[in-house]
């Protein structure tokens, strides 16, 4: 969830903004076509965008109410926990590649044409998913110890929307910190409008929601039965390779199944 969202958020739910109405929302896709639609410039709001290396950082131009701003009275979306760094990471790659995470299979990383003659082909199967789950979750795992800046590409910024606000009803902060930029929030289309981003994203929410629970579970050692797709089993992985502070792949045992219950994932962090 980026600018697109925050753009939105401030056209529709203030009273500078002044749209009726709210944006059209179609599930699984983004929102960038928000920026087409015609409005009145003085009173459209342009994300702050921050780029560069650690020593270095070049800023765009901003305009809100069609003064140029400096990046601290900006409002920026941000991710403050690793529940946020995910779900941004699978909105991501949902809706900017052509292939849904969360409709990949196994079988979709699995080619049969060659294996070695020392296994059979089921064994070079399940060896192909361990390294490809393991794979992700490494990446999504250094992704959850990036610092701020290396994560979000620009400084903390001095206002800020938790994207997860958005999704654990906080319409009351969101409101705070639309008011903090000088802005005049409206917290009823705010409440509907955190509804539809509920809505619009509820796929990969409950994605989320369905990993965060079985790593709660594993983490707990509770048993349990688990539904998971491939990219899902990557996730826990990855939360769970980082809640034990494990960085490289032979401090884990290879997962060679898409496990169907919490047990399986018990063994393979010792």
């Amino acid at each position: 969830m980026g600018g697109a969202v925050i753009s939105a958020l401030l056209d529709y739910c203030t009273e500078e903004g002044g749209l009726d109405g709210y944006p059209t929302m179609t599930q699984g896709q983004s929102l960038h076509n928000h920026y087409k639609i015609p409005k009145d410039t003085t009173n459209q709001f342009y994300k702050i965008i921050l780029h560069g290396d650690d020593s270095s950082f070049e800023t765009e131009e901003i305009l809100v109410q069609g003064k140029r701003l400096n990046p601290d009275t900006v409002l920026a979306p941000i991710a403050v926990n690793n529940q946020g760094r995910i779900l941004g990471q699978l909105m991501g790659l949902a809706k900017n590649n052509p292939i849904n995470p969360l409709e990949l299979d196994e079988s979709q990383y699995c080619p049969s044409t060659y294996y070695s003659s020392d296994l059979t082909i089921e064994e070079f199967h399940q060896m192909l998913i361990g390294e490809k789950i393991e794979t992700i979750s490494l990446t999504l795992m250094f992704l959850m110890k990036d610092r701020f800046e290396k994560f979000h590409h620009h400084p903390y910024p001095r206002y800020f929307i938790d994207i997860m606000w958005f999704y654990n009803n906080k319409f009351e902060k969101i409101s705070d910190a639309i008011s903090q930029i000088g802005w005049h929030p409206k917290l009823d289309k705010i409440k509907k409008f955190c509804l539809l981003v509920l809505d619009f994203n509820k796929p990969y929410y409950d994605s989320l929601r369905n990993c965060t629970e079985i790593y709660s579970n594993v983490i707990n050692k509770k048993i349990a039965p688990c539904a998971l797709t491939f990219y899902e089993t990557a996730i826990v992985h990855g939360l769970l390779m980082n809640h034990y502070n494990l960085i490289k792949s032979s401090q884990v045992k290879l997962i060679n199944k898409i496990p169907t219950s919490t047990e399986d994932f018990f063994n393979l962090y010792d």
